[in-house]
């Protein structure tokens, strides 16, 4: 029994890790995810209109081929 204790103790249980990694890597997800979708929304609300030579043109996401 003695050599059994023995190793043992010179093999202690792994620490546990902390959760402010886990917690942080959930934030910045979060994050993300929030910018993300801001992003989107202003990209679809977004419309502009430009006078070329007297004639008035009106740009939206959908007009480009790279949105569709």
């Amino acid at each position: 029994m003695a050599g059994v204790e023995a190793k043992i103790m010179q093999n202690p249980p792994p620490k546990k890790s902390p959760k402010s990694p886990l917690a942080a890597q959930i934030c910045l997800r979060l994050l993300g995810a929030a910018a993300s979708l801001s992003a989107a929304l202003v990209t679809i609300t977004s419309k502009q209109t430009v006078i070329l030579y007297g004639v008035q043109i009106d740009a939206q996401y959908t007009y480009s081929s790279a949105f569709t």
